[in-house]
């Protein structure tokens, strides 16, 4: 993938060192437009085409890192730990790129994106029941908690 998008060569793959090559800027991206956005940072924030599908306070479940990879093409963000766990959505921040297709050159594929909060037990077996571990998660991980 790194060699079909023009980020690494074959040559450079092999020797496990990369050279002086480096892929040419998109016109509308200069070196110093580069360096601005790089020192202030960038959004991920996005528009939806659709409202999220969840709410504040809902049961879900994640899904498997599997089936995510699968939606994304073989990347996911969904820690294996909080994989096939139940929790409930205590905030939604809007639309955000998913990283999952972005890291696939297959576009930004903006998704809700949620915070997620775990009874820490749940998630490891030596945490504390009244402790909770939240995680920002994007809606293609979750689905609707089976009761």
């Amino acid at each position: 993938m790194l060699v079909d998008h023009g980020l690494v060569t074959t040559d450079e793959l092999a020797s496990a060192s990369a050279s002086q090559h480096s892929p040419p800027l998109p016109a509308s991206l200069t070196a110093e437009k580069a360096r601005k956005m790089i020192s202030s940072g960038s959004s991920t924030s996005r528009p939806l085409a659709r409202p999220p599908k969840f709410e504040i306070g809902q049961h879900v479940s994640t899904r498997t890192p599997d089936e995510t990879a699968l939606i994304s093409g073989g990347h996911t963000r969904l820690p294996a730990y909080a994989a096939m766990k139940s929790g409930i959505i205590t905030a939604c921040h809007g639309g955000h790129i998913l990283p999952d297709s972005h890291a696939h050159f297959k576009g930004e594929a903006p998704e809700p994106l949620y915070t997620v909060s775990f009874v820490a037990s749940d998630l490891f077996a030596a945490a504390n029941s009244r402790d909770e571990i939240r995680l920002d998660l994007w809606q293609s991980y979750l689905e609707p908690a089976a009761r």
